[in-house]
């Protein structure tokens, strides 16, 4: 090595240099030789940055050989640092602004140290240097540019053209140009967001230099591979190496304290959670799972309500770097000792990959698109191994909700067989696992026999499901068991094969010891206050008319813990449908007083309420609340704004299609709002059908439901409980279908199912009770149609929706809330509202008819139920009257069922009423209307004829 270049290597590169002069025992650069200098330079020069550095001795060079962990490979040449092969001088352009200098310094000290070219302007631009020549060089020069992140460098105009020159030089990030690193909490606008950046804020300075250099090597490396071997995984938990230590003294840390994790105060360790849900795609043949953006916020409302601090993923940013840069960085920036939630949600695909073993399970993101092929390129990776291998958390529990019900014909696009199975790396010191949603949805029970999707709630349900139940499950067994329960498809055993839920411990996490929540001050599992539900329950005065017992006391108690869960799986629903315009939150209210009225209604002396009597009395108003709102807001997934609802399920979407084709009307109504820019209109008449869809096969969807709100019924020593014999799914079904049925429902006794007059509860035992069916099915059902229930009132409302004197159904829910069944004479009710509309005196008009049909049937029961004498004989709607505003009728007349005499008209023209095909009735259209033109020019021939003058209409038409 010649003097000069020496000189040059040593002033370009002090740190190479320094190790050098100390193994070289000759002072003069110029007599040493390769055998004398290079045994001596070999040698690893950081940890996590293993190289081989040889000088060459003629031509004064510098040599980086990679060994197997190798992160990066140059070629420094004295005097001029280029890369062999290139043009690069740097490996690393820090691009900051002035208000960020510290974190720019202490970053290119870390990375000089670690053995990497850094060109930074604090310590390169010295006097006399042309800034912006050294400026374009650094950008044109370096391999890669480094962003420090911060709101000051966002609003400066020279940061944004480094980035964006960074950006243009390696549009696709194939070469991973642009590192963007945040060192503050700020947003990353426009193409930035594409990039995956890290953060360094929020960490003590140990972390966050280990946190930079690893994220570099990465970067370099194309891979997050370790850059030594994983520990065994038996060792016991909390075995850890050491970071290595760095002698020199580098600028202090600009962040808050500085390095504080030696000296960490004692302190509860935190629970963190996040949630990411990706619901909808760019590409359209992947099935929209639009209900499940409201489902991740209850579950993140129920995981704070316990302790856990959550925060939710940007649904704006649901892309692939997007995904992976949220979950890297919660892993990475978790508190030491921490236990962590991570809940990924969404579709789900598996690559079996090219051996046996080799095969990975991924997350869809929102900019997948199917064309592309293999398909899971595309995808994040559910294995967090690499994260994890930097947290310092303590417990890691990832939930996999991955949705893998595709049409047949995607489902040979993007994913092999084997969900659930894909393998995931070891993370050392950490206990880990892995909660999945099993993959029996979307596959094939038999040939030709698709799996019922709807029968088996997600993941994300089930967890708000048994975050909504107490005492909470104590250990991470104990969830998995409580999750597959909840997730069990009816009438059908779990085998191994067919879990709803599938549990994937990583060694050395024991299940057993893994305490998935945190606990309260006094030691105990947190509990959530009680549904409001549950204290009205309570004092039912059909409590009041049973006999005081332990079965009564122990049923009562049973009864409020059911409306207690039907309170929070009801709150659950809201959220999926918030939008449903005829929704209404004070139905289940009113209908628990309409049945206490009518229980006050009931003879006293031997026709006592039995406790199972009461206990389907109080609960009734709540259970068809909840489960009709279960049922709406998994038949419509999406908020509607057209009649295109049901995006994600293509058999439910053809079902409702032929369904909307029985109601052409409506579908032409929301049509014309929809051109008139009346979404509001259009989508309340959505909404609507959707609500008559449910209505029209309503009994196969009580099943479902019912089965997974009743699913904590059962006793603890798995013998049927007394609350579950009384709340039979069968028995509530057939009374959930009667509170919507005609007047003779509850008559029809030949009917299989049917309710019956008497029945025994628990027969042979000490809690044997009486049941009369019959009587529980007529009295809700009187209290429902009393109650009002908005989507139940007739059609004519929706026929006001969008026309020019449109319903506000705002106002009609007002209305309902102020109703009142006044009494006239001994046993009529009538019905008292205030309307602002026609239309909303006519439907309450004729669903009076109809309770007046249904009382007028309760009491030819009489014979069989005798209590049922008590109710009223008749209902009217002689109170239903317009409102007046400043003393005058707000309308004169509710012939309101008239004001669409057209559109009935143009029904029956069209349709095939008259003619035998539409196109007959198009072809008669169009002869009438050549007959009139016909008609209209043969008029004026004829009296010019006979009068021999032309027709004064004539005259006019042409004047």
């Amino acid at each position: 090595m010649d003097v000069p270049a020496a000189d040059r290597f040593a002033a370009r590169s002090p740190v190479l240099s320094r190790k050098v002069d100390s193994l070289n025992p000759d002072p003069d650069p110029a007599r040493a030789t390769v055998d004398s200098v290079a045994p001596q330079v070999e040698k690893r020069v950081a940890s996590g940055h293993r190289s081989t550095i040889t000088v060459h001795a003629d031509t004064g060079a510098v040599r980086s050989e990679p060994d197997t962990a190798c992160c990066h490979t140059s070629w420094v040449f004295a005097g001029g640092n280029d890369t062999a092969g290139s043009t690069d001088r740097w490996d690393f352009f820090v691009s900051y602004t002035q208000a960020d200098r510290p974190w720019a310094e202490w970053i290119a000290w870390q990375l000089e140290t670690d053995g990497y070219r850094v060109l930074v302007q604090a310590w390169d631009m010295v006097a006399g240097t042309n800034w912006t020549q050294a400026m374009q060089n650094g950008i044109q020069d370096s391999t890669r540019t480094l962003a420090v992140l911060s709101a000051a460098y966002l609003d400066s105009a020279f940061g944004t053209q480094e980035w964006q020159a960074a950006v243009a030089a390696d549009p696709a990030s194939a070469r991973r140009r642009l590192i963007p690193v945040r060192i503050e909490d700020c947003a990353r606008p426009g193409l930035l967001g594409q990039v995956v950046s890290f953060d360094l804020f929020g960490m003590p300075e140990q972390g966050a230099r280990g946190e930079l250099l690893a994220r570099v090597q990465e970067v370099i490396a194309g891979r997050a591979k370790p850059a030594e071997e994983p520990l065994f995984p038996g060792l016991p938990a909390g075995f850890g190496r050491n970071a290595p230590a760095h002698a020199t003294v580098s600028p202090a840390f600009p962040g808050p304290g500085g390095d504080t994790s030696a000296a960490a105060p004692d302190r509860p360790a935190e629970f963190h959670a996040l949630l990411v849900g990706i619901g909808s795609y760019e590409d359209e043949r992947l099935p929209a799972l639009p209900w499940l953006s409201g489902l991740l916020d209850t579950a993140a409302e129920h995981l704070e309500s316990i302790g856990y601090r959550t925060e939710i993923h940007d649904r704006s940013r649901s892309g692939t770097n997007a995904v992976k840069a949220a979950v890297h960085g919660f892993l990475s920036g978790a508190a030491p000792g921490a236990t962590l939630l991570v809940l990924l949600a969404g579709n789900a695909v598996h690559g079996a990959g090219p051996g046996s073993d080799s095969g990975r399970d991924y997350l869809v993101p929102a900019d997948a698109a199917i064309g592309y092929q293999p398909f899971w390129d595309l995808c994040v990776p559910v294995d967090c191994s690499g994260p994890l291998a930097h947290t310092a958390a303590a417990r890691v529990l990832v939930l996999v909700d991955g949705n893998t019900g595709y049409d047949p014909e995607v489902r040979t696009l993007v994913t092999d067989e084997g969900w659930g199975s894909g393998r995931i790396g070891a993370a050392p010191g950490v206990d880990v696992a892995y909660l999945y949603r099993g993959p029996a949805e979307g596959a094939e029970v038999s040939e030709g026999e698709p799996r019922d999707l709807a029968t088996r709630p997600s993941l994300s349900r089930a967890l708000v499901d048994v975050l909504s139940t107490r005492p909470l499950p104590s250990t991470l067994a104990d969830l998995h068991t409580a999750l597959d329960r909840a997730m069990a498809l009816p009438n059908q055993a779990a085998s191994l094969e067919d879990r709803g839920c599938l549990l994937r411990p990583l060694s050395p996490c024991d299940p057993r010891r893994f305490d998935p929540f945190p606990p309260s001050l006094d030691g105990t599992a947190t509990d959530a206050p009680p549904h409001a539900w549950t204290a009205a329950a309570d004092r039912h005065c059909a409590w009041e008319r049973t006999a005081d017992s332990p079965v009564t006391a122990a049923l009562r108690a049973a009864t409020g813990a059911l409306v207690d869960h039907l309170g929070r799986a009801y709150d659950s629903a809201v959220q999926v449908s918030a939008d449903d315009p005829w929704h209404d939150p004070d139905l289940a209210r009113r209908m628990a007083r309409r049945v206490e009225f009518l229980v006050g209604k009931l003879p006293p002396g031997p026709e006592e309420l039995s406790p199972a009597e009461a206990a389907l009395l109080v609960a009734g108003p709540y259970l068809h609340q909840t489960v009709w709102t279960i049922i709406v807001a998994r038949a419509t997934p999406a908020h509607p704004t057209s009649a295109d609802l049901l995006t994600g399920d293509r058999a439910a979407r053809a079902e409702f299609d032929v369904f909307t084709g029985t109601h052409p009307r409506i579908g032409r109504r929301i049509e014309r709002a929809r051109l008139a820019g009346d979404l509001t209109s259009a989508t309340s008449v959505s909404w609507w059908l959707a609500h008559k869809w449910c209505e029209s096969d309503v009994t196969t969807r009580w099943e479902a439901v019912l089965r997974e709100l009743f699913a904590g019924l059962t006793a603890s020593d798995g013998q049927e409980s007394l609350a579950a014999e009384v709340f039979r799914p069968d028995r509530i079904a057939e009374i959930l279908t009667a509170l919507r049925a005609t007047a003779t429902f509850l008559n029809q006794s030949g009917r299989a199912g049917a309710l019956q007059d008497l029945v025994t509860v628990a027969p042979a035992t000490s809690e044997e009770m009486p049941l009369r069916e019959r009587l529980v099915g007529y009295l809700l059902a009187i209290g429902q149609k009393m109650a009002l229930e908005l989507a139940a009132l007739p059609p004519v409302l929706v026929e006001h929706l969008g026309v020019a004197d449109a319903v506000d159904l705002a106002e009609v829910r007002t209305a309902l809330r102020r109703a009142e069944w006044q009494g006239r004479g001994r046993s009529t009710r009538t019905l008292a509202v205030q309307c602002r509309h026609p239309a909303l005196q006519v439907a309450l008009e004729r669903h009076t008819s109809g309770l007046d049909a249904l009382l007028a049937e309760a009491h030819r029961a009489t014979a069989e139920i005798p209590a049922l004498a008590g109710l009223p004989t008749h209902a009217t709607a002689e109170g239903v009257r317009a409102a007046e505003i400043d003393g005058h009728p707000c309308y004169t007349s509710a012939g309101a069922q008239f004001r669409l005499a057209e559109d009935k008209v143009q029904e029956l023209l069209m349709g095939e009423q008259l003619y035998e095909n539409r196109a007959l009735a198009v072809r008669e259209l169009y002869q009438n209307a050549l007959d009139a033109c016909r008609y209209r020019r043969a008029r004026p021939e004829y009296l010019e004829r006979t009068t021999g003058r032309p027709s004064s209409w004539t005259q006019c038409r042409e004047a």
